[in-house]
């Protein structure tokens, strides 16, 4: 398990959600069942600018599920419908609701 030995892990859409569920947070379907599929705005906040200032102005989403943030994570961008856009956890795992293109 790479989080276990320290590795370093990236999760992509379904894989951010599984590190997120992994990690502690709750992975749940929108209450009011809002999906997002195709491009949408996303926002990225001062920390996800510092780690990245040329964030693309949309990126592609497919799914309805979003999730918490994990204790200890840090939120890098968030979109309109969804939250869980760009999460690092500590130094060795990062994950992103979004699919980059």
């Amino acid at each position: 398990m790479p989080l276990r030995e320290q590795r370093p892990f990236l999760g992509i859409c379904l894989g951010a959600q599984m590190l997120a569920m992994q990690l502690g947070a709750q992975v749940a379907p929108h209450p009011q069942g809002r999906a997002q599929i195709g491009y949408y705005p996303i926002r990225p906040t001062p920390a996800g600018l510092a780690i990245c200032p040329n964030w693309p102005d949309h990126v592609y989403h497919w799914h309805r599920e979003g999730f918490e943030l994990p204790v200890g994570a840090e939120l890098l961008a968030e979109g309109e419908r969804l939250s869980g856009a760009g999460v690092p956890d500590r130094t060795t795992a990062s994950a992103s609701s979004f699919i980059p293109t």
